[in-house]
This record gives structure tokens, C-alpha cells and sequence, in this order.
């Protein structure tokens, strides 16, 4: 990863107010370089002024955080042009591709590397001479793309050696490379050129050929089709938009393959399925092969909106490739390490996934949080001098519904119910002393109050020492003992921290009302109300002023919070979209499990009494477990550290995590990476938990923890950050994306039910879908007709399906939309 060094960015571009932030984010499971206004924080346009800024106004913005680097945007106003050379260059020994370095030393102006430090950019004064702007080299991803308005280059200010530091007029030299570089294809004559296609209209130009089928019969569609309006244009899918242009094309080009794709891909239709997917091109146009071209007296009706036959569908493809993957969201999940746990917590886990038939891991980070939520802020870990952690942990976990949250958390809860119940009871009788001295404390001090006023100097003051003890005796109300609560406001859950240690669990299965809590649901501004629950994660001074001048502030010195929340996949993609909740760090704060669904049956048996009383006795233990004591005597969390060994385990793993996460940095979204750079913390709290479960449950010493225990806890750590990564795929998943997965899996598991329905049909016994099956048996929770047409297109371009072309039926309107199955797709594409 190149780090920028904005100074030796050319003065001519700095000049210019033209300058964008951009970051990183995930948009169906890859990552995009998203420009961003400087000024304001929000996307930004390369085609909108308005967005743009300053290079000061960027570096500033670049430096307050929050965005990847800075970027320049071409227009048509500037003399500048970008070439960029795309995996040309090998990070680790700095070789670049030898026609690459031609390129480089033929344009001899201002070059640069990329952000990746695996491509270049090299500035030149200039236009692109044609239309063609993007162009593969080889089979290796090795590209060049040349632009100069409209688009934004990502700047480094990382200068090639030998390069000039000035921008310089280029324009010959650049006719040569791109005529060279750009030759490969069909060449698509501008809107402006003379030459005529071989065996179309001899007398027609490409802007003449568009003009003409413009004013046409079916002139109106054409034109909708032409700027991308397909969906104006009375289509059903862009698929079904490509194969009506193309068929107009191919009619008004008198057949010409090579000339009909050139105009095509200057069409608004065009896209990046269109341009990087021959076996697609290829398929569009053998369903619209046939029939007439242009002649004078003809009009087309092909795709236009008028009646026509209905086109069969083309065949599924010869050959298919490797879908894409789906995103991070489908990511693997590594196993389950319950021989890492103590025996009191594993044995437990273990019965609940038997007995309940849910996956292990929502077992798993339950008890390690029900374990947290016991031991409260008795307990401090000191990784070195200076460096400690408390063992809370805040655990989400993300299931559909009917994945046993539910059933799971219920087993959970008891040890924490049984405690506050027998603390209620001590509480009443203590309340109603309290009562009782109140009311007398409240006569007392009307009658003090009657003698003040009576008498002054020495016997005045005694009277109002006298007066404030009653106020103190009214004031120490005895507060309910609270260990966990499920639907409070931060403030609440403050109040109760102050009166409770400054320790207090949260622990629900409605986890969609505790984050619409803490995203701002009840405050004034309706901004994110954070700073409790990030501020009691790291044990962090808090204070909260009242609005009322008579309410005294809540001031917690070192809260502990822990939590275990439990919510369905739509909450956390809410999350994701919240900008506060990303940028906070509030996200890189929990930890997660996603697990793909059982699907399994009612299981008869039951958790056996011997290993539900084991794990309430462990966590009862360690609610009960006695405070240390400072010097004085007041209460004080028990410290345990680590032993040389364990210390030099930790530190490997705390570095191994830092270097991931240095990997990741401009690759994965921003959260995740302060997910990752939070892990090696996990790693010292999970450790600290489970010596103080082997200490109640097994005798074993509060003390140094060593390189074994280490072991343990990273283990789980790997098993929850693989957890993680998908939970961050699902952050950034569009429902469209999110529901293609299960409905790939949908398909892919009624195979025979496609094929039945298709041969009732007449189309034979193939394996396709169409829109309207999806709808009718609500597979994936689809909801109509236009909604499984975008999540099959979604399906199609990642190439889990093959869309086949179809046209119009006799009824205005009507769609044939088929898309084939993949034979053969890998075996994790069907496993959401």
C-alpha cells in the first residue's frame, strides 16, 4: 500500500478546483472507490462541479480522517488527460511490465503510482482521440484506460523515477499508443465518420444511421433505448432492453455484427456486462440474428413496443465460467473451537446445539458474553504497565428468523433471573426500613426547619447540621440490585451503572430496538447516542449533565459495560448504512456471528440437569465472586496479568492481527479495519474470562495467565473474525444482493421442479426460471414479479445464471424472461 506524498503532484493540477476525497466501500461484495466532497462529507459527482473542491479543502478533509486519499477529476473544461496502466507493476520487487515502461517513457509527462502501488498514472495535456476508452492487455488483468473528463484519477503524489514533474502536451504521441493499444476490436467509427459498414446502408453514417432510426415507426424506443432508458422504453429487465437495441442495430446496420456492437457500446444500454462479457454479446446476438435489414421501403418492429411473435429463448451457453463469488457475507466459517473453552461453558454449548439444534456458534459467543455479564468489572487484565482491559465483551448475533435466538437465550438467562429475584426479596425488606426511617427523617426536619428560623449563630448551625443528616437518611433510598437489563435509553442504563458498581449487562433477543435506541431514537436531534456504549467498552471516564439545573449529572469514573444482543441480518445492514455507527468505532466494538442456517428439525431431547447446574453454578459463582481491595480497604477489581511467555504469545498474535490489518487497509471498509485493529484486545478478554470460570468452577488461582490460555483465546478470536468478515459483507449487501444468495440456493435445490415446469411449457426439460416462478412460490421472500427479475439480473451478471434472450408476446407488454441455471457451480455458492 502506497503512502501519498501529495507535494510532488504537479502545480497546474493543485491550481485547479477540481478535487474530490474518496473511500473505500463495499457495493455487492467488492470494494469501490466512492468520491466524496471535501466540503461536505457526502458523495461527491464527476460530472458536478458543485462536489468538488480545492486540493487544500482535500488534504484537509484527507487529513481529518474518515476518507482513503484525494483524487482529481477530468472535464471537458481542462487541457488534461489520465492514461491509467492497471496491474502492470509487482509491488514487492517494483518490476514493471516492459510495455507498460514503454508507454511510461513515450509519454514522458508527470507519472505516478497507484494507490494499490500495483498500476500507474501518468498525467498528460491532451484528449482521447476516438471513443474507446478501456482496453485489456493479455489474459493476466493487465489494462490501460485512458480518460479526460468525466472520471476521477485517485492521486498519490507517489512520482515514477524519470518522469517529469510537470504535466506536458502529449496529444501525437497519445494517437499513436491508443491506435496501437486499441486496435484488437472492431473499431467503432465516431458519430462523425464517413465510412459506411460493408454490407449496410452505403450512404449512411453512424449519426445519420442513428438519427434515422430516431425518426422511424418505432422512432420513440429507439431513442429511450439509445440514452439507457429501458425501463421508459416498456422493458421488463436491461437484458431484454440489450437484445431489442441490438436487434434495431443489427436491422439499421444491414446486419453488420462488428459495426452493430461498436454502436451499441456507445449507447446508454451499454454497461460492464455488455463490454467485459463476450459470451454475452455473443448470446444477444444470436437471438437477434435473423430476420430483415434496412432498405428503404422496410420499417423494424423488433423490440419496439409493437406486436409480435414471441422469439424462442437462445440456448443456455456452450461453456460457462466461474461465477463470481457473492460477497464477503457468504465468507467460510471456521470451526467451532470448544476444546479451547472451560469445561463448565463447553459442556453446555455442546447440549444446547444437540438439544436445541441451532449452530455452535450462537452458543459459543453466548456464554462467553453471559460470562462477561457475571463477572461485571471485578476483574482486570493487565496486558503491561499501563495497558489493561476489563473482560466485557459486547456480542451480536445475526439470524433469520426461526434459528433458535430464542430458545438459546432462555437457557441462558436463568442464573441471572434466580440472582435478581433472591436480591429483590433483600431489596423490599431494606425498602421498607428505608420508608420507615424517611418518614420520620421528613417530620424531623419540618420541625428543625421551625427552629432555625428562630435562633441564630452557633445554635443555628448545629440546627442545620441536624437538618442535613435527615436530608441524608431521605436521600439514601436503597436501589433495586440490577444485573442486566433489555429496553433502556443510555441515560437509564447510566443511572443504573452509578447504582450498581458502575457494571451492568444488556442482554436481549430484540436487538433491532436496543440499536434504533442507540442510533438517536429518542433524542432531540435524532443523531446517534453513542457515547455510553462506546465509552463503557474500553472502562472510560463518563459524565452525562441533566437538562434539569436541579438533576445532579450521572458521573460513572471507569464504567464496564457487556452485552449480548441478538437481531436479524436487515438490522445489521442498517448499521452498515449508518454513517455515525461506522465511523465511531461503535461497529469495531462487537463481536459477531453470522452462521448459516440449520434448517434442522425439533429435537426430543433435553439438556441434561447435571450440565445445566454445572453452568448456573459457574455463573452464579461468578456473580457472587468477592471484590479485592485497594490499600484502604474500599472494594477493587482483582488484577491479573500475564506470564513472561504468555505475554510474548499475546504480542505475536497482537502483530500478526496489526499486519491483516494493514493488509486489508484500502481493500476492506474502514470498520472493518478498526474491527481488525480492536481483535488483539479480544484475545486478552477472553482469556481473562475464561481463567475466571476455571477459577470458580475448577479452584484454579487468579493469576498470570500463560501462553496456553493465549492459545485458547486467539482461537476463538479466529473463529469469531471469520464471523466477522461476513458480517461486514452483510453490512454492505443492497436487499437485492443479500436476497440473491438465498435465492441461489433456492433454485439450486428444486433443479427437478424447474425442469418439470419448463417442459410443461414446451421449452423442454431445462434447468431455468423465470420471474414469475420466483414470485409465485416466494422463494427468498420475494415479493413480486419486478422484484425477482432485479435479483435474478443480479444472479445472471455474477454468472450463477445465463439470462436467455426472449421478445415480446402478442399481449403489449408482456415479458418472456428465462434465465438458465449453472450446471456445475461451485459448492459454496449454494450454502448462504
Amino acid at each position: 500500500m502506497t503512502k501519498p506524498t501529495f507535494s510532488k503532484i504537479p502545480s497546474e493540477l493543485r491550481d485547479r478546483p477540481q478535487w474530490v476525497v474518496w473511500k473505500l466501500v463495499d457495493r455487492d461484495g467488492k470494494p469501490t472507490k466512492l468520491p466524496i466532497d471535501p466540503k461536505t462529507g457526502r458523495p461527491a459527482s464527476s460530472t458536478d462541479a458543485a462536489t468538488w473542491a480545492s486540493f487544500d479543502e482535500a488534504v484537509a478533509a484527507h487529513e481529518r480522517g474518515g476518507s482513503s486519499d484525494i483524487g482529481f477529476v477530468f472535464t471537458a473544461d481542462d487541457p488534461f488527460c489520465g492514461v491509467d496502466l492497471d496491474h502492470v507493476r509487482d509491488p514487492q520487487t517494483g518490476a514493471v511490465e516492459p510495455w507498460a515502461r514503454d508507454v511510461v517513457k513515450r509519454l514522458n509527462s508527470y507519472a505516478e503510482l497507484s494507490q494499490s502501488g500495483t498500476g500507474a498514472h501518468v498525467i498528460i495535456r491532451g484528449q482521447v482521440p476516438g471513443d474507446r476508452r478501456r482496453t485489456s492487455i493479455g489474459s493476466t488483468g493487465q489494462g490501460v484506460e485512458m480518460y479526460d473528463s468525466g472520471r476521477y484519477f485517485c492521486m498519490t503524489g507517489r512520482q515514477l523515477a524519470g518522469t517529469p514533474g510537470t504535466v506536458e502536451e502529449r496529444q501525437e504521441v497519445l494517437n499513436t499508443i491508443h491506435a496501437e493499444l486499441f486496435h484488437p476490436e472492431p473499431a467503432a467509427t465516431t458519430l462523425t465518420a464517413a465510412a459506411p459498414a460493408a454490407g449496410g446502408p452505403p450512404s449512411l453514417t453512424d449519426r445519420e444511421l442513428v438519427e434515422k432510426a430516431g425518426t422511424a415507426k418505432n422512432g420513440a424506443t429507439f431513442a429511450a433505448l439509445w440514452r439507457g432508458d429501458w425501463q421508459g422504453a416498456g422493458h421488463g429487465s436491461q437484458s431484454d432492453a440489450d437484445a431489442a437495441l441490438l436487434g434495431m442495430l443489427r436491422f439499421w446496420t444491414g446486419g453488420d455484427k462488428g459495426r452493430a456492437f461498436a454502436l451499441f457500446a456507445q449507447s446508454g444500454l451499454s454497461r460492464e456486462k455488455w463490454t467485459e462479457r463476450e459470451d454475452y454479446r455473443e448470446r444477444t446476438w444470436a437471438a437477434v440474428a435473423s430476420g430483415e435489414v434496412y432498405h428503404p421501403a422496410a420499417t423494424v418492429s423488433l423490440g419496439g413496443g409493437e406486436k409480435s411473435g414471441t422469439v424462442a429463448p437462445s440456448n443456455p451457453p456452450g461453456e460457462w465460467g466461474v461465477p463470481e463469488p457473492f460477497s464477503a457475507a457468504g465468507a467460510p466459517l471456521a470451526p467451532w473451537p470448544w476444546e479451547a473453552f472451560p469445561a463448565a461453558l463447553a459442556e453446555m454449548g455442546k447440549e444446547i446445539v444437540r438439544t436445541i439444534g441451532t449452530s455452535d456458534a450462537l452458543p459459543g459467543l453466548g456464554l462467553l458474553c453471559a460470562a462477561s455479564i457475571a463477572l461485571r468489572n471485578k476483574l482486570k487484565i493487565e496486558i503491561k504497565k499501563g495497558h489493561v482491559q476489563f473482560p466485557n465483551l459486547y456480542g451480536l448475533t445475526v439470524l433469520a428468523p426461526g434459528e433458535k435466538k430464542t430458545p438459546v437465550g432462555k437457557v441462558l438467562l436463568p442464573p441471572f433471573q434466580e440472582w435478581q429475584w433472591e436480591q429483590r426479596e433483600v431489596y423490599v425488606v431494606a425498602l421498607r426500613a428505608w420508608k420507615a426511617k424517611a418518614r420520620v427523617a421528613k417530620v424531623r426536619a419540618t420541625e428543625l426547619e421551625k427552629q432555625a428560623a428562630a435562633v441564630e449563630g452557633e445554635k443555628a448551625r448545629a440546627i442545620e447540621a441536624q437538618i442535613a443528616e435527615q436530608e441524608r437518611i431521605i436521600a439514601e433510598k436503597p436501589m433495586p440490585p440490577v444485573l442486566l437489563v433489555n429496553d433502556s435509553t443510555p441515560e437509564a442504563i447510566a443511572r443504573l451503572m452509578r447504582d450498581n458498581g458502575g457494571a451492568l449487562g444488556v442482554f436481549t433477543s430484540e436487538g433491532r430496538k436496543v440499536f434504533q435506541i442507540a442510533g438517536g431514537r429518542y433524542t432531540k436531534s435524532g443523531e446517534a447516542d453513542l457515547s455510553l456504549w462506546l465509552a463503557a467498552y474500553s472502562a472510560d471516564y463518563w459524565r452525562c449533565d441533566r437538562a434539569s439545573a436541579d438533576r445532579e449529572p450521572i458521573e460513572l469514573p471507569e464504567p464496564v459495560l457487556a452485552a449480548l444482543v441478538m437481531t436479524q441480518p436487515d438490522t445489521l445492514r442498517t448499521l452498515g448504512e449508518s454513517a455515525e455507527m461506522r465511523e465511531s468505532g461503535f461497529l469495531a466494538r462487537w463481536d459477531f456471528v453470522c452462521p448459516s442456517s440449520t434448517g434442522g428439525h425439533y429435537r426430543v431431547a433435553s439438556i441434561p440437569p447435571a450440565t445445566d447446574r454445572k453452568y448456573r453454578d459457574a455463573i452464579r459463582k461468578l456473580i457472587d465472586l468477592p471484590w479485592a481491595a485497594y490499600p484502604d480497604g474500599t472494594p477493587a477489581p482483582h488484577l491479573i496479568g500475564l506470564t513472561p511467555d504468555g505475554f510474548e504469545r499475546w504480542r505475536g498474535y497482537h502483530d500478526e492481527l496489526a499486519r491483516e490489518a494493514e493488509q486489508a487497509a484500502g481493500i476492506m471498509p474502514p470498520a472493518f479495519i478498526q474491527y481488525l485493529v480492536k481483535l488483539p484486545e479480544r484475545v486478552a478478554r477472553i482469556a481473562g474470562i475464561f481463567r475466571a470460570v476455571r477459577h470458580v468452577a475448577e479452584g484454579l488461582p487468579l493469576g498470570a495467565m500463560d501462553a496456553g490460555e493465549i492459545d485458547a483465546a486467539y482461537m476463538v478470536t479466529l473463529a469469531l473474525l471469520s464471523h466477522g468478515k461476513r458480517a461486514f459483507g452483510l453490512m454492505g449487501q443492497s436487499p437485492d444482493h443479500a436476497k440473491a444468495r438465498v435465492l441461489w440456493r433456492a433454485l439450486d435445490e428444486r433443479r427437478e421442479k424447474l425442469r418439470a415446469e419448463r417442459e410443461r411449457e414446451g421449452l423442454g426439460r431445462v434447468e431455468a426460471v423465470k420471474p414469475k416462478d420466483v414470485h409465485r412460490y416466494g422463494w427468498a421472500g420475494i415479493e413480486d414479479t419486478e422484484e425477482a427479475r432485479r435479483v435474478l439480473e443480479i444472479l445472471s451478471t455474477k454468472g450463477w445464471l445465463s439470462d436467455a434472450i426472449t421478445l415480446p408476446g402478442a399481449a403489449k407488454g408482456q415479458q418472456h424472461c428465462l434465465f438458465y441455471l449453472h450446471p456445475n457451480p461451485p459448492k459454496e455458492g449454494g450454502k448462504p
